[in-house]
């Protein structure tokens, strides 16, 4: 079960890297284990990133309150500045969650 889960980690990073190698943006990458939010603030830290991206599905109200957001933990604790993107166009309008969804004020 391990294996079969670090194969298809590495199979979306790979992905993720060819897709910003073509767009000309040099990318790195690295599988980790742990709470998601702190793992990534940790990897930017330990590489002196200059920036940290992250993808969010654009939960709102229960469902984010029950699953909670590794954006938000990200852009909350982060040292550096962090860019936040939607998963896919138009995943909000088509998981019909408010327009809000995982936005944060970062000076809150």
């Amino acid at each position: 079960m391990r294996r079969a889960l670090d194969e298809r980690a590495d199979d979306a990073v790979a992905g993720v890297l060819e897709r910003a190698a073509e767009a000309g943006v040099d990318a790195a990458s690295e599988v980790l284990v742990g709470e998601p939010g702190g793992a990534i603030r940790g990897y930017a830290a330990d590489t002196d990133a200059d920036l940290i991206v992250v993808g969010t599905h654009g939960r709102g109200g229960i469902r984010r309150a029950v699953l909670g957001s590794v954006a938000e933990r990200v852009l909350r604790g982060a040292d550096r500045p962090v860019l936040v993107v939607p998963a896919r166009a138009g995943t909000l309008a088509a998981e019909g969650d408010s327009e809000d969804g995982d936005q944060v004020d970062a000076g809150s």
